[in-house]
């Protein structure tokens, strides 16, 4: 089976146990005609959409750029720290932070970057093994996590690091 035909499957089967799990909830609307002389009850279906069993809903941040920036700041110096130690391990190893951006240049492997996109809120991650992720920040958990399935940054940093290179980041 194809991956694409394993995902439709997997989804169409989603579709069958949300709609039995979330039945359409409806709400009943009322409506006045022109002329005033009848009322007729409109129903509106509307369906709740609930996230993949076992995902948390993920949490919204204050729509405050200055806050954002100061965790998205803290972060950078978390991960900064946790493969500093990294540098002696590996060939042309270099850390850099500019802007919004942190930057791992791994040398001929490639290189991590990560970017705080202040519109969306997100922190993307690149990586030159996984591709790019968007991160949101719970501030519950302090952590930064998957908009997609809700996995902890950390964990796919380390994850490709370990693989890669001499040394696990110190997270």
């Amino acid at each position: 089976m194809s991956f694409s035909n394993m995902m439709i499957s997997r989804l169409t089967k989603w579709k069958k146990i949300s709609t039995t799990l979330f039945p359409p909830v409806y709400q009943q609307h009322k409506a006045s005609l022109s002329s005033g002389s009848a009322t007729a009850y409109i129903r509106k279906k509307s369906v709740p959409i609930p996230s993949a069993p076992g995902v948390p809903e993920p949490m919204v941040v204050q729509k405050s750029s200055d806050n954002f920036h100061l965790v998205g700041l803290r972060a950078f110096k978390e991960i900064k720290e946790a493969v500093e130690h990294m540098k002696d391990l590996n060939e042309k190893f270099k850390v850099d932070i500019k802007n919004n951006q942190l930057t791992i240049d791994t040398g001929a492997k490639g290189a991590f970057i990560f970017n705080l996109i202040e519109e969306t809120q997100l922190l993307q991650v690149q990586s030159p093994y996984s591709g790019l992720f968007e991160y949101q920040y719970n501030p519950k958990e302090n952590t930064w996590l998957s908009i997609v399935d809700n996995h902890d940054m950390r964990g796919l940093v380390t994850r490709d690091f370990v693989r890669y290179y001499v040394g696990c980041p110190k997270f």
